[in-house]
């Protein structure tokens, strides 16, 4: 399996819970749940039926809910749509009922009240991931008057973003806070924020966490304004997603792979996990193969060195949700045996003590003994992650007794989890035994373990290397 995470959506396609056990098989390692789509009793089955599939399979599966932000939507229009076309002038409303229609005949309904406030004349609007283009040539009071630049077959509840306006809209909603407080109910072990502008939208959401083992927070990365205050919302959060899709129409497809590298690289050096994401396989949607630039685009996160790879529609409702996860693994496994993932050129960038005290020479040793593995013992999320950035060519396994803190590991690149209880020296040939009979390790190998404990004052490292 490659050390890159592959995270699967969960959907139609892979709700049957034969399907989840075969994708664990094939290599996924957390489950996205989308809270844009279904209800919180639907979401409980989903997480009960992987929980038990990855149990079955001896395996830890990470569950990451995604909310949905302030989205916005077409509201409610004929079953058949509406088309619009190409100079034409069209009248886009906020002034809705309570079933999301216009109130007025022949205007195109908002699902988002008092946005009209925000947006300018001259300013673009995009529709169905920007299928449909208008820009603004008029604001009446609730009333937008757009001329239609792209034009196409507008229908219900597709999405519309404003790259160009500054909105003044909370990033965290009331259904968000709904969904989180599912989220924290069920122990979910990541939650991603859509629409993250800047830091403190992480910080709000934040407020909103239990004190005890709270999920791990992941900003989606899909706005201009988060590229540019980019830094800062790092500082903020647990781990990133770069969400491709939005993002694109919001800085323009061209800007998405130089901003996709940058970001990797930021999150590498500050040891903060980071998921590549949106059509990465979208071809195997309704192929059984993807294309080859598809395949050069999966390989090409690994090598910018993400942590995680997500599959979005190609899981969710695809036709081929195994195949397409067997895929990703295979194109993963590929590319991490080449020299073109390698990390050596960076190791000089890594200056965070954790780095220079911690991961740098337990990664020096462990090639220098050429170890099969490196058995972590207790080690704290910073810990794990900076040993993670080095990207030692051998396999972590983070040994912890708290399962909690086992689940939020599993994103790292590299990291096996390993839930025990023998985290003593004295219990270390008891350990080892445990992680070869989950082929976490094989006897007679060399191996480095290492123990990570509190002493006074003083965070201790002890270490040993094993056959």
């Amino acid at each position: 399996m490659p050390r890159t995470k592959i995270i699967c959506t969960i959907g139609p396609a892979s709700e049957d819970p034969k399907i989840q056990a075969e994708m664990l098989k094939a290599g996924m390692d957390i489950a996205r749940l989308n809270f844009s789509h279904g209800n919180h009793s639907h979401h409980h089955l989903l997480i009960k039926n992987l929980r038990l599939a990855a149990k079955t399979r001896g395996k830890i599966i990470g569950i990451l809910g995604d909310l949905q932000g302030p989205r916005i939507r077409v509201g409610w229009l004929p079953r058949e749509g509406i088309a619009v076309k190409d100079g034409e002038r069209v009248i886009l409303t906020t002034d809705v009922d309570k079933s999301g229609a216009a109130r007025e005949p022949n205007k195109i309904p908002f699902n988002f009240p008092g946005i009209h406030k925000d947006i300018k004349v001259g300013e673009l609007v995009l529709v169905d991931d920007g299928q449909i283009r208008m820009e603004v040539v008029e604001v009446n009071g609730k009333d937008i008057v757009c001329k239609v630049l792209i034009g196409g077959k507008l229908l219900s509840h597709k999405g519309i973003n404003l790259p160009q306006s500054e909105l003044r809209i909370q990033t965290f909603t009331d259904k968000d806070k709904n969904d989180l407080r599912f989220a924290v109910k069920e122990k979910i072990d990541f939650v991603a924020l859509s629409f993250v502008r800047r830091a403190d939208d992480i910080n709000r959401l934040r407020k909103y966490l239990p004190k005890k083992n709270p999920p791990k927070l992941i900003a989606k990365i899909e706005k201009a304004d988060a590229v540019k205050n980019f830094n800062e919302i790092l500082e903020a959060t647990d781990g990133v997603m770069v969400a491709r899709g939005d993002l694109a129409l919001e800085v323009g497809a061209e800007r998405v792979p130089v901003a996709q590298k940058e970001i990797v690289k930021k999150c590498l050096l500050l040891a903060k996990p980071v998921i590549v994401a949106t059509q990465m396989l979208q071809s195997m949607v309704s192929n059984l193969q993807p294309t080859r630039a598809e395949a050069s685009d999966v390989a090409n996160a690994v090598i910018d060195h993400a942590d995680a790879i997500m599959l979005s529609a190609e899981s969710a409702s695809g036709a081929y949700p195994v195949d397409a996860v067997k895929m990703i693994a295979r194109i993963a496994d590929e590319t991490e045996e080449s020299s073109f993932d390698d990390i050596d050129k960076m190791l000089d960038d890594f200056q965070s003590p954790l780095h220079r005290k911690f991961a740098k020479p337990i990664r020096i040793l462990a090639e220098g003994i050429g170890a099969e593995a490196i058995i972590v013992i207790e080690a704290s999320s910073p810990e794990l992650a900076a040993l993670s950035c080095v990207r030692p060519e051998r396999r972590i396994v983070s040994v912890n007794i708290d399962p909690i803190r086992a689940h939020h590991q599993i994103i790292h690149w590299g990291v096996v989890p390993l839930i025990s209880k023998f985290v003593k020296q004295k219990d270390v040939d008891t350990l080892l035994a445990q992680a070869a009979k989950n082929k976490m390790w094989k006897r007679g190998n060399p191996v480095v373990v290492v123990w990570c404990s509190n002493e006074k004052a003083d965070r201790v490292y002890k270490i040993e290397c094993r056959n």
